[in-house]
């Protein structure tokens, strides 16, 4: 944090560290999520022993597709991907406080 905060001259509060392995369980434990696939995506699963594929625009995501998504180097920038990847963890808390998963203390 003090890095970053040094090189952009900005504050930083907080940060998030996910493994990737555990998107799909938090993915999955919420029953999935409503997420708009920027692009057709064919990647390989968690486990590289199989394909997901996708096709663009928005649907509900099981967690192995969530990962697909958030992983996928292959169309645009790593700023794309850190993208996605902050987009993913946006509609993980969405559907967490909408279903009442956290609550106010």
């Amino acid at each position: 944090m003090n890095s970053v905060e040094k090189l952009l001259n900005v504050p930083v509060d907080y940060y998030v560290r996910i493994n990737m392995a555990g998107v799909v369980d938090i993915v999955d434990s919420v029953g999935g999520v409503e997420f708009d696939v920027p692009f057709e995506m064919n990647e390989p699963n968690q486990h590289d022993k199989g394909r997901v594929e996708l096709e663009a625009g928005v649907q509900e995501l099981n967690g192995e597709e969530a990962l697909a998504v958030v992983r996928s180097r292959r169309v645009d920038s790593d700023l794309g991907r850190g993208n996605r990847q902050m987009e993913l963890v946006e509609a993980v808390l969405s559907k967490v406080k909408s279903s009442g998963g956290l609550r106010n203390r």
